[in-house]
């Protein structure tokens, strides 16, 4: 594999994994604001599995070699920067 397929690889990822975060953590917080319709645990619990399906997913991505560590790591946080600024 090319070092430059290797990077766009891993940046597209990252990319990839961090829209979908902000967006579940953009619906965990919906919830904690509309707390007269959803429970408190209900919501606690969607962030507990959100982080621990986030963490075990990029850590086996990561440990497997299926992508490179930094560029995944650029394209996780460019996307985060990115959602925030367009939700603000």
């Amino acid at each position: 594999m090319s070092l430059a397929r290797e990077i766009w690889q891993g940046a597209l990822a990252g990319l990839a994994f961090g829209f979908v975060n902000f967006w579940l953590l953009t619906r965990i917080v919906r919830g904690m604001v509309q707390s007269d319709k959803i429970k408190p645990w209900k919501t606690f619990l969607s962030f507990i599995a959100k982080m621990t399906l986030l963490a075990v997913t990029i850590g086996l991505i990561l440990k497997n070699g299926y992508v490179s560590p930094l560029p995944f790591l650029g394209g996780f946080t460019v996307s985060l920067v990115v959602a925030i600024l367009i939700k603000a």
